[in-house]
């Protein structure tokens, strides 16, 4: 008995560390729908040699999302509307379209996340009373004088129309 357990537990080991491997291994994993659909359906004609719309979605495929996130934001759009794969072409089915947007727009969705664009943050600049009543003036051909009825004016350093911190 004890030869017995001495080979089968060596021998259980070994084919649960090659299980895993295999299981670990990428030709195992499955690619994401969206890196399964555009390589089925669109780099036939977005590849490197034939370049339609200037695009490459085949060398772009195997980049990180994040370097090209916003060529991949039109890619879903054109997914979204079904514009692609064009009429004629081979088309994936209603499922298909619909996994590879979503697994688009998450993975689109952390890359924002990890590097967010806040676009503009410098404040906005108020008018000062007379750009207010030439403004009123030019857009309603009215000329009021409100000056009493809106904040008294800032000035820093002699200046009235900048943004006072």
């Amino acid at each position: 008995m004890a030869n017995f357990l001495r080979l089968w537990i060596p021998t259980w080991l070994i084919s649960g560390v090659v299980v895993v491997g295999l299981m670990s291994a990428p030709e195992a994993q499955e690619l994401p729908p969206h890196q399964r659909v555009v390589s089925q359906y669109c780099t036939s004609c977005h590849n490197d040699r034939l370049r339609m719309a200037e695009l490459d979605l085949e060398t772009l495929i195997d980049s990180p999302l994040d370097d090209h996130a916003e060529t991949w934001e039109k890619v879903v759009r054109k997914l979204r509307a079904r514009q692609m794969p064009p009429a004629g072409r081979p088309r994936p089915d209603e499922a298909a379209y619909d996994a590879v947007v979503a697994s688009l727009e998450t993975a689109l969705d952390r890359v924002a996340y990890a590097h967010p664009d806040p676009g503009r943050t410098e404040t906005f600049r108020r008018l000062t009373r007379t750009e207010y009543r030439n403004a009123i003036r030019d857009l309603l051909a009215v000329d009021l004088d409100l000056s009493d009825l809106l904040p008294r004016d800032e000035s820093s350093q002699g200046f009235d129309n900048i943004t006072v911190t």
